[in-house]
């Protein structure tokens, strides 16, 4: 008789198959145990050991042999019904012998597992305790993945166990539900396998017409509750089997989509809206347009579709330092830092380059030969009125004769003229004035240095020498010089000498006499005066 043994470590599945008759214990590993979501190997063996009584194998974890025997002494511990699963070597390839010994020798119940052969079965053997219990877990499917027959070497084995009465070998690593078949023919004690095959098997001993002998196209299912009675379930064309929580029922896939017999799932017209789209909110719509069929298709962006202001600084990309953004000869906005005579930093300061500005710049009408603003053969600055003969200012060349001022290359003046062509104001002459001279108008009405000559009907005053501080000046048969300082004193240029008191002169004004070129000075309110002659003074009028 071969015991069916379930391999599995969910708590919830242990409960399920503790009450089915055909399964006598259960094998677990840890690798099972992280499947199920153990964070604590010990808490969770003994939550599952409160679940079930029949023999159940725990696995110990450790790699080193002296930890192998720490961990089997306690896990023998947890419950009468704890086998202490011990792999027959570790990860170096070191046999376990002195694990099993020690343990075994101890009345430890154990499970040696990870074997493959029957020379692995004797060394176990050679140290197991003949009076204490011990299972040998032969993997046959890992041998027959390899393409190894392993029912030769579970013969073996089976032979050379005999004498133990202790000793079980254990057909492990299950593939498929014959394999029960296999195990009894053999003679192996015990078998452990996964859950589905277990429901499987639990079909064994029907009779092929029973298991066969159902209608076309039914399914045979398990109800909920129907204590391992299995029924015929119809399933038409298109339809699948879907949990209904009390059983299964067969029905189309329908609502938003569809799907046909050979598996094609279709999503139903008008089945995806904004809802349904993940993180789509209603400011955040997708685009498109509607065909006469209705359905949503591309669609070009137009301009009005962008609100006033939404496309913003922060969603203009890939301008660099110093660019901006400017039209280029196709229509298109293209990005170019500014070059040329002048430039443009990022914070907006335009920079005009040296030597950048040329006469060619200006329009004709700032510069020109004509008028306006422009630039001498020598590289002055020009500045014109009308022409070449209306010039106002010219720098570090000769003016022409009907020009105002001229300053020398080292940007003084050369000197000032009152030329006598129509429309001038002031001609310089040949020379420059010396330091100190005034001015000396002669009979062509230019300005000269002051000579020494008379005062004429076309001459005003003439300076002969300087007056001293303070002073005001007096007239010699030469010219004028400097006397002390008289109060409000005015020069008259008339013909004749005054006749009449007070002709709207005051104390101390001057009159010039152009017929006789005499001067003439008043000393008092009343008719006095006296004639300039010399250095004397010469009463006439009346006296006072």
């Amino acid at each position: 008789m071969t015991k069916i043994f379930c391999d599995i470590a969910d708590i919830n599945l242990i409960k399920k198959f503790d009450r089915k008759k055909i399964v006598k214990g259960f094998t677990t590993n840890p690798s099972l145990m992280r499947k199920a979501g153990a964070k604590d190997y010990q808490n969770y063996s003994k939550k599952i050991l409160r679940v079930t009584k029949k023999p159940i194998s725990f696995e110990v974890f450790a790699d080193n042999h002296d930890e192998m025997i720490k961990q089997g002494k306690k896990i023998s511990k947890w419950g009468k019904n704890v086998f202490v699963k011990v792999p027959y070597s570790n990860t170096k390839g070191k046999f376990s012998g002195k694990v099993i010994k020690a343990l075994n020798s101890k009345k430890i119940k154990l499970n040696i597992t990870a074997v493959y052969n029957a020379t692995q079965t004797q060394k176990i053997l050679n140290n197991v305790d003949k009076k204490t219990k011990v299972i040998i877990s032969i993997f046959a499917g890992r041998m027959a993945d390899a393409g190894k027959n392993p029912l030769p070497e579970f013969k073996k084995s089976l032979k050379i166990s005999k004498k133990f009465k202790n000793v079980e070998i254990l057909w492990a690593s299950t593939r498929e539900a014959y394999n029960l078949l296999q195990a009894k023919e053999l003679g192996c004690q015990i078998i452990t396998v996964p859950p589905k095959i277990i429901e499987t098997i639990e079909n064994f001993g029907k009779t092929f017409d029973k298991l066969t002998n159902v209608d076309g196209n039914t399914v045979l299912v398990r109800d909920l509750g129907t204590n391992g009675a299995v029924s015929a379930k119809a399933v038409t064309n298109e339809q699948i089997l879907i949990g209904n929580g009390a059983g299964f029922t067969a029905a189309a896939l329908s609502g938003d989509v569809s799907m046909n017999n050979t598996g094609a799932v279709t999503i139903e017209a008008d089945a995806v809206t904004y809802a349904k789209m993940q993180n789509v909110a209603t400011a955040n719509r997708v685009l498109g347009s509607t065909n006469a069929g209705g359905e949503i298709t591309e669609t070009q962006v137009q301009t009005a579709m962008i609100a006033d202001d939404a496309v913003t600084l922060a969603k203009m990309a890939g301008l660099a330092d110093g660019n901006f953004i400017i039209g280029n000869a196709g229509g298109n906005p293209t990005a170019v830092s500014m070059t040329g005579d002048a430039t443009l930093s990022n914070t907006g300061e335009l920079t005009i380059g040296n030597n950048k500005i040329t006469k060619g710049m200006f329009n004709s009408d700032v510069i020109s030969t004509s008028g306006g603003l422009g630039q001498d053969t020598g590289g002055a600055l020009k500045v014109a009125a009308g022409g070449s003969v209306n010039n106002v200012l010219q720098v570090g060349q000769a003016l022409s004769n009907n020009d105002i001022i001229q300053f020398d290359s080292g940007g003084q003046v050369k000197g000032i003229a009152m030329g006598s062509s129509s429309g001038n104001i002031v001609k310089v002459g040949a020379s420059a004035l010396s330091s100190g001279n005034l001015l000396k108008i002669n009979t062509s009405g230019g300005v000269e240095n002051a000579g020494a000559i008379g005062i004429s009907n076309t001459n005003i005053v003439k300076i002969n020498g300087t007056a001293s501080n303070g002073q005001f000046a007096r007239f010699t048969s030469s010219g004028l010089e400097g006397v002390n300082t008289l109060a409000s004193q005015t020069v008259t240029v008339q013909s004749g000498i005054p006749t009449t008191a007070n002709n709207g002169l005051n104390t101390g004004d001057v009159i010039v006499d152009t017929t006789g070129n005499d001067v003439y000075f008043k000393i008092n309110s009343t008719t006095g005066y006296v004639k300039l002659s010399g250095t004397s003074f010469t009463a006439s009028g009346s006296s006072s």
